[in-house]
Parts: C-alpha cells; sequence; structure tokens
C-alpha cells in the first residue's frame, strides 16, 4: 500500500489560521485525506482493468476501497493504492516490470504520478479552504 499524506504548499500556515478561527484541524486534516482517497481510487481501478482481464484478478481484489485515516503524532495519512500484505504484491510487478513483464506506467501514474499527486494537493486545498470560508476566513 501507498500512504497519501496532506501535504501542499503552506499547509502549516494555512491550518494554524484555521485552528485560530476555531475550525478543528485534524477533522479537516480527515475530510481531505478522504477525499483525496475517493478521487485517487477510482483512476487506480480503472488502470487495473487490462490486468484483470488477463489474470484471475485476485489483485484487483486487493485495491483500497475504504478510506482510512491513520494518525502518527501529528501526521495523518490513507492508505491507497493495493493492500501488499493480503494478496497486492503482483501489482508491484506489474507497475515495475520484471525481465518478462513490461512495466505498466498507467497502473503507476495512476497511484505515483505527478498529474495524481498535483490534482491531490489541489484537492486538499480547495477542500481546507472551502472549510475556512465557512469560518468566515
Amino acid at each position: 500500500m501507498s500512504k497519501c499524506y496532506l501535504d501542499f504548499s503552506g499547509m502549516e500556515k494555512l491550518m494554524e489560521r484555521y485552528e485560530k478561527m476555531g475550525g478543528n484541524v485534524k477533522q479537516a486534516a480527515e475530510d481531505a485525506l478522504k477525499a483525496t482517497h475517493q478521487q485517487i481510487t477510482p483512476g487506480i481501478e480503472q488502470a487495473w482493468q487490462p490486468h484483470n482481464v488477463k489474470y484471475t484478478g485476485n489483485t484487483g481484489k486487493t485495491i483500497v476501497k475504504e478510506p482510512r485515516v491513520e494518525w502518527e503524532g501529528l501526521v495523518s495519512s490513507v492508505d491507497i493504492g493495493f493492500d501488499i500484505t493480503n494478496g497486492g504484491m503482483p501489482s508491484i510487478y506489474l507497475m515495475y516490470g520484471t525481465p518478462r513483464i513490461t512495466p505498466d506506467r498507467n497502473l503507476y501514474n495512476s497511484i505515483y504520478g505527478s498529474k495524481t499527486r498535483k490534482e491531490a494537493k489541489e484537492l486538499q486545498t480547495e477542500i481546507i479552504y472551502k472549510k475556512m470560508g465557512r469560518l468566515g476566513g
């Protein structure tokens, strides 16, 4: 599994400002991460489809479908992609390739690509600003 973190330019200052306005920073972070998961997962599922036809489909069943936000101190994250420990290991071979398998850049980019990361950051920023707007900030 890959982890997605709440991460965008100026995030710390923005979150401080949000907290001073009376906003619940922890809830805002969780909402942004859950929305990020919901945005990224359909792209992963779509990128997986060509492999679902070729193979058993068991790896596709390990795509993390429910966002579960985890906290380690002040850092929050949500799992995205394939659950490696529960049968998702073949996704690694497909994304990175092997001597017999050409790397699937589309599958890789659906999780790690710069476009995916950029869209995630934009969504996270938008969610935080909307929450601040509701508080009058």
